[in-house]
C-alpha cells in the first residue's frame, strides 16, 4: 500500500483577511471549508472585532451553526469551493443574524452521519524563514487497528468510516501576507466535530481582537453544529457568559472540553520580526510550544 501512495498537491481554500490570506485544506477534507466560511463570517462588516464581549459566545454559536449547516446541504463539494466565500454567499448565510436574539433557522441543520472521529492530533511549526507546517492527522480510531506494523513500532491506521463526518475534525490554517514579510499565523486543532469551531474562535480572537495566542487558545469555549439543538459550553464557562447565552434564546448543554488547539504567531511577520513570536498550546491536552533562540 504504502509503495502504490502518491500524495495529491491540491490548490488551497482562500480567505482574504485584511492585507493577509487564509489558506485551509479543501475538500474532501470538510474542517478546512467549515472554519473558513466561520471565520468570513466573522470578519465580514468587521463583525466580531466590534461585537460587545457579551455578544461574542451567541456570534461565534450562530456562525458555528451556518456553517455547519451549509456543509449538510452541500454535502460533497464537487464545484469551486472558493464560491462558498463569496460576500454574496457569506451575507447570505447570515440572513437573519440578530444580535440580541437565537435565529432558530440557523439551528434547523439537516442530520449528519454521526459524530466527528475526536481520535486525532495536530502540529504546527514555523522556523526563522517563516517557512511554516500546519497538519492534522489521524489512524481513524484510538491507536488504530491496535497492531503493530512487524518490526517498527508503528501502529497501523484503521479504515475511514464509510459516509462519516470525520474530515470535520481535520482543517489546519495557515496565514500569509503575500507582499512580505510572509508567515503571520499558523493553527491546527483536533477534538472532533468541536475542533472546527474551536480553531476558528481561538484564530478570531488573535488575528480580529488582538488577544495574547496563549490567552485566545484557552479560553473556554462554545460550540454549535451537528446535529445538537442545544449550545454546548465547557464547565468552564462563567455563569455571566452562560446567562448571557439564555437570554439570546439558546438551551445550553454543558460538556468538559471542546476542541484542542495549537498555535503561533508572528502578527509582525516573517522572516525579519522574530521577536514579534508568540506559540502556544491548549491547556485541555497534553501538547507542548517551545520557541528557539
Amino acid at each position: 500500500d504504502l509503495t502504490d501512495y502518491h500524495p495529491l498537491w491540491r490548490e488551497t481554500v482562500r480567505l482574504k483577511i485584511g492585507n493577509n490570506v487564509a489558506h485551509f485544506p479543501p475538500p474532501p477534507v470538510q474542517g478546512g471549508l467549515i472554519e473558513a466560511q466561520i471565520l468570513a463570517m466573522l470578519n465580514d462588516g468587521d463583525r466580531f472585532r466590534k461585537a460587545a464581549r457579551e455578544e461574542r459566545d451567541h456570534l461565534m454559536a450562530e456562525v458555528s451553526a451556518r456553517a455547519f449547516a451549509d456543509a449538510g446541504r452541500a454535502g460533497p463539494v464537487t464545484g469551486d469551493p472558493q464560491s462558498l466565500l463569496t460576500r454574496s454567499h457569506v451575507a447570505a448565510l447570515m440572513a437573519g443574524y440578530r444580535r440580541d436574539r437565537r435565529d432558530e433557522s440557523a439551528f434547523a441543520a439537516p442530520p449528519s452521519n454521526g459524530a466527528a472521529n475526536p481520535a486525532a492530533t495536530s502540529v504546527v511549526a514555523v522556523d526563522r524563514d517563516g517557512n511554516a507546517v500546519a497538519c492534522g492527522l489521524t489512524l481513524n480510531t484510538l491507536f488504530g487497528t491496535g497492531r503493530r506494523a512487524a518490526g517498527t513500532g508503528i501502529l497501523l491506521a484503521a479504515l475511514p468510516r464509510p459516509g462519516s463526518h470525520d474530515s470535520a475534525s481535520l482543517g489546519p490554517m495557515l496565514v500569509m501576507n503575500e507582499a512580505g514579510p510572509s508567515f503571520r499565523f499558523a493553527a491546527a486543532a483536533s477534538g472532533g466535530s468541536a475542533a472546527p469551531g474551536a480553531l476558528a474562535g481561538s484564530a478570531a480572537r488573535i488575528l480580529f481582537a488582538d488577544e495574547p495566542v496563549s490567552a485566545a487558545v484557552n479560553t473556554p469555549r462554545v460550540h454549535a453544529g451537528g446535529d445538537a439543538q442545544a449550545v454546548l459550553i465547557e464547565s468552564t464557562v462563567s455563569p455571566e457568559r452562560a446567562e448571557a447565552l439564555r437570554q439570546r434564546g439558546h438551551p445550553l448543554a454543558v460538556t468538559q472540553l471542546l476542541g484542542r488547539v495549537s498555535a503561533i504567531a508572528f502578527l509582525k511577520g516573517l522572516p525579519g520580526n522574530p521577536a514579534s513570536c508568540a506559540a502556544a498550546t491548549d491547556q485541555r491536552g497534553f501538547g507542548f510550544a517551545i520557541v528557539g533562540g
